[in-house]
Order: structure tokens, then C-alpha cells, then sequence
């Protein structure tokens, strides 16, 4: 937060400062920093958003599901793992999280056939039928 704050506050200045007709001020240091806790930031956003939605993947009524959609949120979040697993090669705490959620995704993908079939819109009460009996 104080990140952000001292962003805008950065943009304010230059603000003030183009209208006084003078160069803007380069404030390096917020960029440097918003830099390298942007992969941290992917990295926990992504968490809580596959946590949130495997809830209700796995555990919401299914019929409101679009296949469709829960498979392309599977594979961007992979993806974006994937990618962070690289990027923390080096540092092992945020690569094991990384490479966790992204084990967790590829076991989640094991379902991704059975929930197309049961979410399928064609899918009328006589298929239903005779699914069950």
C-alpha cells in the first residue's frame, strides 16, 4: 500500500512539475521496487484465485459451470506457474509455492474431461436418465 501511495504521489509531483514547465522527476526506486514484487504479487493473486475457484469447481453445483471457462482458467493459471517457477529458480521458498499450485493445477486438469461431459448443454433429462439407472 505504501508502495501504491508513494506511486501516485510520484505522479502527482511529475503532474505539478509539467505544469511549472519543468522536467519531470524520475523516481526509479518506486519502479525498481514495483518490479520486484510484481512476480510475489502474480504469484499470491494467482493462489488465492485458484483457491476460491477450485472451491467451487469441485464443491458448487456443477450445472453452473462453463467447462469451457473453468479450462481456460486452469491452463492461464498453469501457465502463470509455470513461468514464475523460472522466474524464482533461485530463490526455493516462492519456486516450492509456485511449483505446489501448479501441481495442484495439473491434478485439478485430471477432471477437466468428466466435468465437459457433465456440463455439456446438450445434456437433456433423458441423458440424464439414462446415465443414472
Amino acid at each position: 500500500r505504501d508502495l501504491e501511495a508513494s506511486r501516485e504521489e510520484s505522479i502527482a509531483i511529475n503532474g505539478e512539475e509539467e505544469l511549472m514547465g519543468w522536467e519531470p522527476t524520475p523516481y526509479p526506486q518506486i519502479q525498481m521496487v514495483s518490479q520486484l514484487k510484481e512476480p510475489y504479487d502474480r504469484l499470491w493473486q494467482t493462489a488465492i484465485e485458484f483457491n476460491e475457484k477450485h472451491e467451487k469447481w469441485m464443491n458448487g453445483p456443477f450445472m453452473e459451470l462453463n467447462a469451457e471457462k473453468v479450462e481456460e482458467d486452469q491452463g492461464n493459471m498453469w501457465r502463470t506457474m509455470h513461468k514464475l517457477s523460472k522466474t524464482f529458480a533461485d530463490l526455493p521458498k516462492p519456486k516450492k509455492s509456485a511449483e505446489l499450485l501448479k501441481h495442484k493445477l495439473n491434478t485439478f486438469k485430471e477432471h477437466l474431461p468428466l466435468l465437459q461431459v457433465l456440463c455439456n448443454p446438450g445434456i437433456r433429462d433423458r441423458h440424464w436418465q439414462k446415465m443414472s439407472g
